[in-house]
Protein backbone atom coordinates (compact mmCIF):
# COMPACT_ATOMS: atom_id res chain seq x y z
CA UNK A 1 0.00 0.00 0.00
CA UNK A 2 2.94 2.54 0.92
CA UNK A 3 4.34 2.23 -2.28
CA UNK A 4 0.65 2.92 -3.92
CA UNK A 5 0.19 5.96 -2.21
CA UNK A 6 3.65 7.19 -3.00
CA UNK A 7 2.82 6.65 -7.14
CA UNK A 8 -0.81 8.48 -6.39
CA UNK A 9 1.11 11.42 -4.72
CA UNK A 10 3.51 11.75 -7.43
CA UNK A 11 1.17 11.87 -10.02
CA UNK A 12 -0.15 14.57 -8.51
CA UNK A 13 3.28 16.43 -7.82
CA UNK A 14 1.99 19.74 -9.09
CA UNK A 15 -1.39 20.38 -6.93
CA UNK A 16 0.77 18.59 -3.88
CA UNK A 17 3.41 21.02 -4.57
CA UNK A 18 1.52 23.77 -3.22
CA UNK A 19 0.17 22.02 -0.16
CA UNK A 20 3.85 21.29 0.54
CA UNK A 21 4.89 24.74 0.51
CA UNK A 22 1.81 25.90 2.56
CA UNK A 23 2.36 23.01 5.34
CA UNK A 24 6.25 23.96 5.05
CA UNK A 25 5.94 27.72 5.95
CA UNK A 26 3.18 27.02 8.88
CA UNK A 27 5.37 24.91 10.49
CA UNK A 28 8.72 27.18 10.65
CA UNK A 29 5.88 30.23 11.75
CA UNK A 30 4.61 27.71 14.62
CA UNK A 31 8.42 26.88 15.16
CA UNK A 32 9.30 30.80 15.57
CA UNK A 33 5.94 31.19 18.08
CA UNK A 34 6.52 28.28 20.19
CA UNK A 35 9.97 29.19 20.52
CA UNK A 36 8.82 32.69 21.97
CA UNK A 37 6.45 31.15 24.05
CA UNK A 38 7.70 28.45 25.58
CA UNK A 39 10.57 30.81 26.32
CA UNK A 40 8.41 33.12 28.00
CA UNK A 41 6.46 30.84 29.99
CA UNK A 42 9.63 29.23 31.46
CA UNK A 43 10.78 32.91 32.53
CA UNK A 44 7.52 33.34 33.76
CA UNK A 45 7.50 30.50 36.18
CA UNK A 46 10.65 31.68 37.32
CA UNK A 47 9.40 33.14 41.52
CA UNK A 48 10.71 36.40 41.47
CA UNK A 49 13.09 36.33 44.26
CA UNK A 50 10.85 39.21 45.95
CA UNK A 51 7.76 39.69 46.88
CA UNK A 52 5.19 42.45 45.56
CA UNK A 53 2.10 42.25 47.52
CA UNK A 54 1.20 44.78 49.65
CA UNK A 55 4.41 46.74 49.25
CA UNK A 56 4.13 50.39 47.98
CA UNK A 57 7.05 52.52 46.51
CA UNK A 58 7.43 55.89 47.51
CA UNK A 59 9.38 58.32 44.69
CA UNK A 60 10.68 60.91 46.04
CA UNK A 61 11.39 64.03 43.58
CA UNK A 62 14.70 64.73 44.44
CA UNK A 63 15.54 67.12 42.08
CA UNK A 64 16.41 70.22 44.39
CA UNK A 65 18.25 67.80 46.75
CA UNK A 66 22.34 67.93 47.35
CA UNK A 67 24.38 65.89 49.25
CA UNK A 68 24.15 68.18 52.58
CA UNK A 69 20.76 68.16 52.60
CA UNK A 70 20.14 63.88 51.66
CA UNK A 71 22.46 63.26 54.06
CA UNK A 72 19.84 64.35 57.19
CA UNK A 73 16.83 64.15 54.87
CA UNK A 74 16.52 60.61 53.50
CA UNK A 75 17.32 58.68 57.42
CA UNK A 76 14.59 60.80 59.10
CA UNK A 77 12.22 59.69 55.92
CA UNK A 78 13.28 56.25 56.23
CA UNK A 79 12.72 56.37 60.57
CA UNK A 80 9.41 58.29 60.57
CA UNK A 81 7.87 56.48 57.90
CA UNK A 82 9.16 52.85 59.84
CA UNK A 83 6.92 54.35 63.01
CA UNK A 84 3.76 54.50 61.22
CA UNK A 85 1.33 51.63 62.66
CA UNK A 86 0.75 50.66 59.05
CA UNK A 87 4.18 50.39 57.68
CA UNK A 88 6.23 47.23 58.59
CA UNK A 89 9.07 47.68 56.64
CA UNK A 90 11.02 50.61 55.11
CA UNK A 91 13.79 50.90 52.95
CA UNK A 92 15.82 53.07 50.72
CA UNK A 93 17.17 51.94 46.77
CA UNK A 94 18.62 54.27 44.20
CA UNK A 95 16.88 54.77 40.76
CA UNK A 96 17.06 50.98 39.70
CA UNK A 97 14.18 49.94 41.42
CA UNK A 98 11.53 46.99 41.01
CA UNK A 99 9.69 47.25 37.65
CA UNK A 100 10.87 50.76 37.07
CA UNK A 101 12.40 50.12 33.67
CA UNK A 102 15.55 51.72 34.99
CA UNK A 103 18.94 49.10 35.01
CA UNK A 104 22.45 49.49 35.56
CA UNK A 105 25.67 47.36 34.84
CA UNK A 106 29.12 47.14 35.86
CA UNK A 107 31.76 44.48 34.32
CA UNK A 108 35.56 43.96 33.78
CA UNK A 109 38.03 41.51 33.44
CA UNK A 110 40.15 41.85 36.74
CA UNK A 111 39.42 38.32 37.84
CA UNK A 112 41.21 37.03 34.67
CA UNK A 113 37.89 36.29 32.75
CA UNK A 114 35.03 39.00 32.19
CA UNK A 115 32.34 39.77 34.81
CA UNK A 116 29.24 41.18 33.98
CA UNK A 117 26.65 42.04 36.70
CA UNK A 118 23.34 44.49 37.04
CA UNK A 119 23.52 45.92 40.28
CA UNK A 120 21.32 48.14 42.43
CA UNK A 121 22.53 50.36 45.58
CA UNK A 122 20.43 49.43 48.41
CA UNK A 123 20.44 50.22 52.34
CA UNK A 124 19.97 46.96 54.45
CA UNK A 125 16.56 47.06 55.17
CA UNK A 126 15.94 46.60 51.40
CA UNK A 127 16.22 42.35 52.11
CA UNK A 128 13.28 42.75 54.82
CA UNK A 129 11.20 45.24 52.61
CA UNK A 130 11.16 43.41 49.96
CA UNK A 131 11.70 39.72 51.28
CA UNK A 132 14.11 39.04 49.03
CA UNK A 133 14.79 34.78 49.21
CA UNK A 134 18.21 34.45 50.63
CA UNK A 135 20.17 31.44 49.56
CA UNK A 136 23.03 32.06 51.78
CA UNK A 137 24.99 34.18 53.48
CA UNK A 138 23.07 37.62 55.14
CA UNK A 139 21.81 40.91 53.72
CA UNK A 140 23.90 43.95 54.48
CA UNK A 141 23.94 45.41 57.78
CA UNK A 142 23.84 49.03 59.30
CA UNK A 143 27.15 50.66 59.14
CA UNK A 144 28.03 48.08 55.94
CA UNK A 145 30.39 50.80 54.09
CA UNK A 146 32.96 50.48 57.10
CA UNK A 147 33.92 47.56 56.80
CA UNK A 148 37.71 46.71 54.65
CA UNK A 149 36.47 45.25 51.86
CA UNK A 150 33.20 46.55 49.75
CA UNK A 151 30.78 44.04 50.53
CA UNK A 152 28.40 42.80 47.45
CA UNK A 153 25.61 40.43 47.53
CA UNK A 154 24.83 38.44 44.12
CA UNK A 155 22.27 36.05 42.96
CA UNK A 156 22.68 32.06 42.05
CA UNK A 157 23.16 33.01 38.70
CA UNK A 158 26.16 35.12 38.91
CA UNK A 159 27.47 32.09 40.95
CA UNK A 160 26.52 29.53 38.46
CA UNK A 161 27.79 31.72 35.41
CA UNK A 162 31.27 32.91 36.90
CA UNK A 163 31.97 30.22 40.26
CA UNK A 164 30.36 27.36 39.71
CA UNK A 165 30.11 24.67 42.18
CA UNK A 166 32.10 26.88 44.89
CA UNK A 167 30.79 28.43 48.04
CA UNK A 168 31.38 31.85 47.45
CA UNK A 169 29.97 33.23 50.68
CA UNK A 170 32.59 35.13 52.37
CA UNK A 171 34.63 35.01 49.37
CA UNK A 172 36.80 38.11 48.44
CA UNK A 173 36.82 38.32 44.79
CA UNK A 174 38.85 40.95 41.98
CA UNK A 175 35.25 43.05 40.46
CA UNK A 176 36.10 46.54 40.00
CA UNK A 177 38.33 46.37 43.07
CA UNK A 178 38.28 44.01 45.68
CA UNK A 179 34.53 43.27 46.55
CA UNK A 180 33.15 40.84 48.97
CA UNK A 181 30.38 38.30 48.62
CA UNK A 182 28.49 38.46 52.02
CA UNK A 183 25.16 36.90 50.65
CA UNK A 184 23.83 35.54 47.88
CA UNK A 185 20.41 35.86 46.61
CA UNK A 186 17.69 33.25 44.88
CA UNK A 187 16.96 35.72 42.15
CA UNK A 188 15.84 39.06 41.22
CA UNK A 189 13.52 39.86 38.56
CA UNK A 190 13.18 43.47 39.04
CA UNK A 191 12.33 44.55 35.34
CA UNK A 192 9.42 42.34 34.31
CA UNK A 193 7.66 39.24 35.21
CA UNK A 194 9.22 37.32 31.90
CA UNK A 195 12.74 38.51 32.36
CA UNK A 196 15.56 36.56 31.48
CA UNK A 197 18.42 34.99 34.02
CA UNK A 198 20.75 37.56 34.43
CA UNK A 199 23.62 38.06 37.03
CA UNK A 200 22.33 40.74 39.46
CA UNK A 201 22.99 41.87 42.82
CA UNK A 202 23.43 44.61 45.43
CA UNK A 203 26.17 47.10 46.73
CA UNK A 204 25.19 48.80 49.72
CA UNK A 205 24.69 52.69 50.28
CA UNK A 206 23.70 54.18 53.57
CA UNK A 207 20.88 56.04 54.70
CA UNK A 208 21.85 59.76 53.59
CA UNK A 209 23.18 59.41 50.00
CA UNK A 210 21.63 61.63 47.89
CA UNK A 211 21.21 59.22 45.18
CA UNK A 212 19.22 56.89 47.35
CA UNK A 213 15.72 58.71 46.64
CA UNK A 214 13.40 56.22 46.52
CA UNK A 215 11.73 54.22 49.72
CA UNK A 216 10.15 50.57 49.72
CA UNK A 217 7.56 50.09 52.21
CA UNK A 218 6.02 46.90 53.29
CA UNK A 219 2.56 47.52 54.11
CA UNK A 220 -0.02 45.84 57.17
CA UNK A 221 -1.84 43.13 54.63
CA UNK A 222 -5.53 45.17 53.84
CA UNK A 223 -3.81 48.53 54.08
CA UNK A 224 -5.98 50.73 52.09
CA UNK A 225 -4.77 52.53 49.18
CA UNK A 226 -6.06 55.64 50.41
CA UNK A 227 -4.15 55.72 52.78
CA UNK A 228 -1.36 56.80 50.48
CA UNK A 229 -2.72 60.07 51.02
CA UNK A 230 -1.37 59.52 54.96
CA UNK A 231 2.43 58.67 53.78
CA UNK A 232 2.27 61.72 50.68
CA UNK A 233 1.56 64.00 53.88
CA UNK A 234 4.24 62.95 55.69
CA UNK A 235 7.06 62.81 53.01
CA UNK A 236 5.76 66.32 51.48
CA UNK A 237 6.31 67.95 55.48
CA UNK A 238 10.05 66.79 55.14
CA UNK A 239 11.22 66.76 51.66
CA UNK A 240 9.55 70.10 51.61
CA UNK A 241 7.16 69.30 48.23
CA UNK A 242 4.34 67.69 47.28
CA UNK A 243 5.72 66.21 43.98
CA UNK A 244 6.74 63.20 45.35
CA UNK A 245 4.20 59.85 44.04
CA UNK A 246 3.31 56.71 45.02
CA UNK A 247 2.54 53.34 43.43
CA UNK A 248 1.95 49.82 44.29
CA UNK A 249 4.66 47.13 43.41
CA UNK A 250 1.71 44.51 42.45
CA UNK A 251 0.30 46.72 40.08
CA UNK A 252 3.71 47.94 38.64
CA UNK A 253 4.32 43.77 38.24
CA UNK A 254 1.18 43.58 35.85
CA UNK A 255 1.66 46.55 34.04
CA UNK A 256 5.06 45.57 33.09
CA UNK A 257 3.46 42.27 32.12
CA UNK A 258 1.16 43.51 29.50
CA UNK A 259 3.00 44.20 26.69
CA UNK A 260 4.66 40.59 26.82
CA UNK A 261 0.84 39.14 27.49
CA UNK A 262 -0.28 40.62 24.93
CA UNK A 263 2.49 40.22 22.41
CA UNK A 264 2.02 35.98 23.80
CA UNK A 265 -2.08 35.97 22.63
CA UNK A 266 -1.62 37.94 19.67
CA UNK A 267 0.95 35.54 18.10
CA UNK A 268 -1.18 32.56 18.96
CA UNK A 269 -4.04 34.18 18.23
CA UNK A 270 -2.15 34.78 14.65
CA UNK A 271 -1.48 31.17 14.40
CA UNK A 272 -4.59 29.64 15.30
CA UNK A 273 -5.95 31.74 12.54
CA UNK A 274 -2.88 30.00 10.54
CA UNK A 275 -4.09 26.57 11.50
CA UNK A 276 -7.87 27.29 10.73
CA UNK A 277 -7.46 27.98 7.28
CA UNK A 278 -4.58 24.43 6.76
CA UNK A 279 -7.48 22.69 8.38
CA UNK A 280 -10.17 24.06 5.87
CA UNK A 281 -7.69 24.01 2.78
CA UNK A 282 -6.87 20.03 4.19
CA UNK A 283 -10.78 19.25 4.61
CA UNK A 284 -11.76 21.14 1.12
CA UNK A 285 -8.85 19.31 -0.92
CA UNK A 286 -9.80 15.82 0.27
CA UNK A 287 -13.19 16.17 -0.05
CA UNK A 288 -12.88 17.69 -3.56
CA UNK A 289 -10.30 14.86 -4.09
CA UNK A 290 -12.38 11.85 -3.05
CA UNK A 291 -15.27 13.25 -4.98
CA UNK A 292 -13.02 13.06 -8.39
CA UNK A 293 -12.00 9.57 -7.03
CA UNK A 294 -15.67 7.98 -6.31
CA UNK A 295 -14.99 5.23 -9.20
CA UNK A 296 -11.73 4.13 -7.78
CA UNK A 297 -13.21 3.98 -4.15
CA UNK A 298 -16.05 2.07 -5.81
CA UNK A 299 -14.18 -0.28 -7.85
CA UNK A 300 -11.88 -0.90 -4.18
CA UNK A 301 -14.92 -2.06 -2.91
CA UNK A 302 -15.78 -4.24 -5.08
CA UNK A 303 -12.92 -5.91 -5.58
CA UNK A 304 -13.51 -6.59 -1.80
CA UNK A 305 -11.88 -3.93 -0.06
CA UNK A 306 -13.03 -3.28 3.39
CA UNK A 307 -14.44 0.29 4.51
CA UNK A 308 -11.39 0.57 6.84
CA UNK A 309 -9.13 -0.03 4.22
CA UNK A 310 -10.19 2.91 2.19
CA UNK A 311 -9.77 5.44 5.36
CA UNK A 312 -6.61 4.31 6.02
CA UNK A 313 -5.35 4.53 2.64
CA UNK A 314 -6.68 7.90 2.13
CA UNK A 315 -5.72 8.74 5.74
CA UNK A 316 -2.07 7.74 4.90
CA UNK A 317 -2.03 9.39 1.43
CA UNK A 318 -2.59 13.05 3.54
CA UNK A 319 -0.12 11.92 6.60
CA UNK A 320 2.89 11.36 4.01
CA UNK A 321 2.23 13.85 1.95
CA UNK A 322 2.22 16.35 4.97
CA UNK A 323 5.05 14.34 6.65
CA UNK A 324 7.49 15.27 3.95
CA UNK A 325 6.93 19.09 4.49
CA UNK A 326 6.82 18.42 8.09
CA UNK A 327 10.36 16.87 7.18
CA UNK A 328 11.95 19.61 5.76
CA UNK A 329 10.93 22.02 7.83
CA UNK A 330 12.63 20.11 10.87
CA UNK A 331 15.50 20.10 8.60
CA UNK A 332 15.56 24.11 8.81
CA UNK A 333 14.20 24.28 12.48
CA UNK A 334 16.84 22.60 13.63
CA UNK A 335 19.54 24.21 11.81
CA UNK A 336 18.81 27.46 15.11
CA UNK A 337 19.91 25.23 17.98
CA UNK A 338 23.08 23.42 15.90
CA UNK A 339 24.18 26.62 15.01
CA UNK A 340 23.42 28.70 17.57
CA UNK A 341 21.81 31.27 15.60
CA UNK A 342 19.69 32.49 18.54
CA UNK A 343 20.99 32.74 21.76
CA UNK A 344 18.41 30.85 23.57
CA UNK A 345 18.73 27.58 25.53
CA UNK A 346 18.94 24.56 23.05
CA UNK A 347 15.48 22.41 24.53
CA UNK A 348 13.16 25.24 23.97
CA UNK A 349 13.75 25.11 20.33
CA UNK A 350 13.80 20.64 20.27
CA UNK A 351 10.48 21.67 22.26
CA UNK A 352 9.49 23.66 19.88
CA UNK A 353 10.25 21.57 17.03
CA UNK A 354 8.56 18.91 18.51
CA UNK A 355 5.03 20.42 19.31
CA UNK A 356 5.00 22.70 15.96
CA UNK A 357 5.20 18.80 14.48
CA UNK A 358 2.81 17.43 16.68
CA UNK A 359 0.21 20.48 16.16
CA UNK A 360 0.08 20.44 12.32
CA UNK A 361 0.22 16.74 12.29
CA UNK A 362 -2.95 16.61 14.43
CA UNK A 363 -4.64 18.99 12.44
CA UNK A 364 -4.25 16.78 9.33
CA UNK A 365 -5.16 13.36 10.94
CA UNK A 366 -8.47 15.39 12.39
CA UNK A 367 -8.89 16.83 9.20
CA UNK A 368 -8.65 13.85 7.20
CA UNK A 369 -10.51 11.52 9.39
CA UNK A 370 -13.90 12.21 8.84
CA UNK A 371 -13.80 12.74 4.59
CA UNK A 372 -11.99 9.31 4.81
CA UNK A 373 -14.39 7.83 6.85
CA UNK A 374 -17.22 9.39 4.60
CA UNK A 375 -15.47 7.79 1.69
CA UNK A 376 -15.41 4.48 2.61
CA UNK A 377 -18.82 3.92 2.63
CA UNK A 378 -19.53 4.93 -0.72
CA UNK A 379 -21.24 2.17 -1.87
CA UNK A 380 -19.46 0.44 -5.34
CA UNK A 381 -22.63 0.26 -7.39
CA UNK A 382 -23.68 3.71 -7.03
CA UNK A 383 -19.74 4.61 -7.61
CA UNK A 384 -19.51 2.65 -11.13
CA UNK A 385 -23.30 4.07 -11.73
CA UNK A 386 -22.07 7.55 -11.36
CA UNK A 387 -19.22 6.67 -13.41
Amino acid sequence: MIRQIFVLLWNKKTSNLLLLLEIFLAFLALFAVYSYVIKNVENYGRPPGFSTKDRWLVLIDAKDVDSTKASTMYPLLKRTLASDQNVLEAGLINSVYPFGGSWSQTGDDDAGFEIRMRYSRADANIGKALAIEMVGGRWFEEGEELQPVESMIVNQEFIDLYYPNQNMVDSTILFSGKKKIIGIIKDYKYLNEFEEPHSSGFFYDRPGNMYMSNLILKMKPGTPAAYQENIIKVVGNITGNNRSVIQDLDEMRIEKSKGSWTAMVFLLALCGFLCLNIALGLFGLLWYGIQKRRSEIGLRRALGAHSTDITTQLVLEMVILVSMALFLGVIFAIQVPILKLIPMESEIFYRAIFWAFCSILGIVFLCTIYPSMQASEIHPATALHED
